[in-house]
């Protein structure tokens, strides 16, 4: 069951994050007087690099977290929707990359909407009677750490850990908005027999995501 859970976590990521790119957006404003510009990440040709000026920020999404195909060009694509919403800029770099421009309050604004969907989630499972297994799910306050404590008999008998695959989204993508490298984003899941507190499994994405596409590449062999 992890293997599939990893599989369908990876296009779940493609699909969602590409949506994401398209569609999100505020108001733009026209940059005026000298940028201030913070440097927040520096890395190799891979790395997301958020550039926070006065008024709007670029922020790179990596290749791994952009969905190949002919969709793409859709992607890229400048509509109305997106200059009336305020994205007045999206590329696609050399390495397979995607630079994208929003106001500064707009990026604000999406981070937010990460934190506050995966409260969201967090509490749907909680409260759905076909995720019967989950006691508790905590998140630290930048979304890269997730406690999750279960009835691990009933868990282990159910397909409950796809439940989790709303908070790998929004835990990466808010990683990604908030300027980390490709090297330093992850989300550690660790999962809790609430009868003993003890540990009885843990999974980090998306390097377990990597690791199943190398074992199936090794078992196509």
């Amino acid at each position: 069951m992890k293997k599939c859970l990893r599989l369908l976590v990876l296009t779940s990521l493609f699909l969602m994050i590409s949506a994401c790119s398209s569609e999100a957006g505020s108001t733009n404003h026209s940059s005026q007087g000298e940028d201030k510009i913070e440097e927040v990440n520096q890395s190799a040709e891979q790395s997301i690099k958020v550039d926070k000026k006065l008024l709007n920020v670029e922020v790179t999404l990596p290749a791994m977290f952009v969905e190949k195909g002919e969709e793409m060009g859709e992607v890229l694509k400048l509509t109305d929707e997106d200059k009336e919403n305020g994205i007045s800029k999206k590329v696609e770099n050399a390495d397979g990359s995607i630079t994208f421009t929003m106001s500064k309050a707009k990026h604000k604004e999406m981070l937010q909407e990460m934190q506050t969907g995966a409260e969201d989630v967090i509490n749907e499972l909680l409260n759905d009677e076909n995720f019967t297994s989950f006691k508790e799910l905590t998140f630290d306050k930048k979304l890269r750490n997730l406690k999750v404590s279960v009835d691990r008999e009933a868990f282990e008998n159910s397909f409950d850990g796809f439940g989790v695959l709303g908070l790998v989204f929004y835990s990466l993508f808010y990683q990604v908005l908030d300027g980390r490298t490709e090297e330093e984003i992850q989300m550690d899941v660790t999962y809790i027999d609430v009868l003993n507190q003890e540990v009885f499994d843990t999974a980090r994405f998306p390097d377990d995501i990597k690791n199943s596409d190398n074992e199936m590449v090794e078992e196509n062999q």
